[in-house]
């Protein structure tokens, strides 16, 4: 199956050529219930209210430079900035890295939420308080490791005693921590952080030594519980323990942090192999095989996703759309309309275990062999609705780096026909036109919005060709 999108490849640069900056074109999808969008995504006006208003001692700290880590868009009601700092020592020169995260109301909307945020237990930071109210600019500022819901990521951030815990959980009570590094891997702010610890473990009794990278993961509900769970039962499957399936040994969990453990896994993610033309699609071809083997493996799941719910999400999409981008509300209107129409709802396919957030940092090439990580959204579904999922974020990156459009179809072709070499149901091309067209809708387009990633807005009009012409195939 192939979809020809060279005039939505032309089309996108030459948006781009006429919108002006990124900056420029975030502002069309500014909330006039959130009038402090634009300040949220004006690094230099965050750099100087960090130092000005935020950092204890602006005489003795300047902050050299401001970066945008994340954003998080709730059109009419709130957004999130999370952002890294690097500060300077004005005396020594020292540098150093702090990370903060802001939340911006509606109009004085913002004084309850931080009096409220004070009755929390908080932690103390260096040289700024670990919640600063800026009320003229309706913003609540938290310093990490402080943060509204994950209450368990203070204890993450000085991990001794957890790392202590699962060591013993990963090798024994004889066993104890030798020499720990930790630092930050990714960080969501009210939703997960993730902490690398690389540790070297000692037998008491032996003295025998090991080396290994554990991963630390904190949530903000107990989502992690049943992360946990599953990853245990899909490390103790027949395709795990037959090696046709590569994943992450589950450790522990630990519930008064909310903290999940797991062995590192050596390797690269396939997202840094796609460069390389020669080695990728090979790569890309076993990536497939993985998630095959997942979607064929028999685990006792918890969650699903039926069409109805994607149903029902894509027409949220469409409104949330609709609200930030008025001038693309009827095209994404008739797109939606003829996708609700045409949903696939009687097939012959069964309900299977998918990833739940399938992209290509996501598979991790390790060896010879590709495995999968980031299990945290197993759950039931079509699985023709995870592949639609991955094949539009390809679609996806190759609008935003501005490569052929050409390049996305060989990969996809070549990823499609691999998976159905592997899989014993029919992988009809019309079906997954509809899947990818959905989660072009659903997924990508959905979260230019959101997300407000560098680009996202300029390549809007793009996805929302993109999924009408996958739409047309899916009749």
């Amino acid at each position: 199956m192939s979809v020809s999108m060279t005039e939505a490849d032309g089309a996108t640069r030459e948006r781009r050529s006429d919108e002006g900056t990124e900056a420029d074109r975030v502002a069309g999808i500014m909330d006039p219930r959130l009038p402090q969008l634009k300040t949220g995504l004006d690094l230099e006006e965050m750099r100087a209210l960090f130092e000005n208003r935020v950092l204890h001692d602006s005489e003795s700290v300047r902050v050299e430079r401001c970066d945008l880590l994340q954003a998080r868009y709730k059109p009419g009601m709130s957004c999130l900035f999370s952002y890294s700092l690097r500060l300077r020592d004005r005396r020594t020169g020292a540098a150093a890295q702090r990370v903060f995260y802001v939340r911006t109301y509606e109009n004085n909307g913002s004084r309850s939420r931080y009096l409220k945020a004070l009755s929390q237990p908080l932690v103390t930071v260096a040289g700024a308080a670990a919640i600063t109210h800026l009320p003229e600019r309706e913003m609540v500022v938290w310093a990490f490791p402080n943060d509204r819901k994950l209450h368990g990521l203070p204890a993450l951030a000085a991990p001794g005693p957890l790392i202590d815990a699962a060591a013993k959980a990963a090798w024994g009570p004889g066993w104890r921590i030798d020499e720990a590094e930790h630092d930050l891997v990714h960080y969501v702010a009210e939703h997960t952080c993730t902490l690398r610890v690389r540790v070297r473990v000692e037998e008491v009794g032996t003295g025998e030594r090991r080396s290994a990278t554990l991963y630390g993961k904190t949530y903000y509900n107990d989502e992690g519980a049943e992360a946990f769970e599953n990853m245990g039962w899909l490390w103790n499957s027949d395709a795990r323990r037959r090696g046709r399936l590569r994943v992450a040994q589950p450790i522990c969990y630990q519930p008064e942090a909310r903290v999940l453990w797991q062995m590192g896994i050596e390797g690269t993610p396939l997202i840094e192999h796609e460069s390389d033309h020669a080695a990728f699609p090979p790569l890309l071809e076993k990536a497939a095989g993985a998630i095959a083997e997942l979607h064929q493996t028999d685990l006792p799941l918890v969650r699903s996703r039926s069409l109805a719910d994607r149903l029902e999400s894509l027409r949220e999409s469409q409104h949330r759309i609709s609200i930030a981008a008025p001038a693309l509300a009827g095209s994404v209107g008739r797109i939606v309309g003829r996708l609700v129409d045409q949903a696939p709802r009687e097939t012959n396919r069964p309900i299977v275990p998918l990833h739940g957030d399938l992209h290509l940092k996501n598979f991790f090439v390790t060896g010879s062999d590709v495995a999968l990580i980031d299990l945290d959204n197993l759950h039931h579904g079509d699985p023709l609705a995870e592949i639609g999922s991955f094949l539009a974020g390809l679609y996806y990156r190759n609008l935003i780096t501005e490569h052929p459009l050409a390049e996305a179809q060989q990969s996809t072709s070549r990823f499609i026909e691999a998976y159905r070499r592997r899989v014993e149901w029919a992988v009809p091309p019309r079906d997954l036109a509809w899947e990818i067209a959905t989660a072009l809708i659903l997924e990508r387009a959905s979260r230019c919005i959101t997300r407000m990633k560098p680009g996202g807005f300029a390549i809007l009009p793009s996805l929302i060709e993109a999924a009408g012409q996958f739409c047309q195939n899916s009749r």
